[in-house]
């Protein structure tokens, strides 16, 4: 399969990822059982005499297609190209004094811990 390496904006030209050499926007052909690596996941199991939960932590063999589909700077010939970038900002920021203010009966009693609201 045909991977390319797509860099941010403001990256080098090249790069070494997973023991290759990458240059940016140029494909490279990936062998589906080439780099087989063995790597460790967590599950959630579930006991159904008693209903409790555990993690349980299990190993498996992972291919390097396998590996360059979980980053966001591969493009795989034939999947979807991933969305990049950073997460949206949010509509509003936390106020720390809104946070912080002590409130008594729906009035505002102090602004911050232990400081008075001036009358």
């Amino acid at each position: 399969m045909k991977v390319t390496w797509l860099p941010d904006a403001d990256e080098a030209f090249k790069t070494t990822a997973f023991g290759r050499e990458w240059e940016a926007n140029i494909a490279q052909d990936v062998d589906p059982n080439e780099g087989k690596q063995e790597e460790e996941f967590t599950e959630r199991v579930s006991n159904p005499r008693d209903g409790t939960w555990k993690l349980v932590t299990r190993k498996r063999m992972v291919s390097l297609l396998e590996r360059i589909k979980r980053n966001q700077h591969f493009q795989v010939e034939g999947d979807a190209p991933r969305k990049r970038g950073r997460p949206p900002k949010p509509k509003t920021f936390p106020n720390a004094a809104i946070e912080h203010a002590t409130v008594d009966a729906g009035k505002l009693v102090s602004a911050l811990p232990g400081e008075p609201v001036g009358s």
